[in-house]
């Protein structure tokens, strides 16, 4: 397979999936360590997806914020990912801009705990008055 269509596959499956850890598997066995893939692009700044990664920081780990954000985009098929550190774990970002999609793995907070993924899309994200107001699913607090 090309670049672009493990890029293609990785997006398609975190559309369709509800088994986070498959798009997480996909990714590191196809295209984190893939030297192609890594020289792509550069590294970017997203107000949508740094603004997401805060209100995380704050609800996973009581964070002000998230830190060591570094976010790349490769020069193909609008993709974006990198990682941070939400509290003291370690996170993985991935985001699709045509599909308006993203998944964060969050590593687990103690050793031997869960992985956790979400997936989000950046539309919801408005910025009011400097205050950020994310519109999230019923349920989901």
């Amino acid at each position: 397979m090309t670049l672009k269509q493990h890029v293609r596959k990785l997006e398609k499956l975190l559309i369709t999936t509800t088994k986070f850890s498959k798009v997480g598997d996909y990714f590191f066995d196809h295209l984190a360590e893939n030297s192609e893939f890594t020289r792509q692009g550069g590294r970017v700044e997203h107000d949508a997806i740094e603004s997401i990664l805060a209100v995380f920081a704050q609800r996973l780990a009581g964070a002000e914020d998230a830190t060591d954000v570094f976010l790349i985009k490769p020069n193909i098929h609008g993709m974006i990912h990198g990682f941070c550190l939400l509290g003291d774990r370690n996170t993985v970002v991935l985001y699709f801009e045509k599909s308006d999609i993203g998944l964060l793995i969050v590593s687990p907070s103690e050793p031997g705990g869960n992985t956790d993924f979400f997936r989000f899309r950046v539309l919801g994200v408005v910025k009011k008055d400097e205050h950020l107001h994310v519109q999230t699913a019923p349920g989901i607090q």
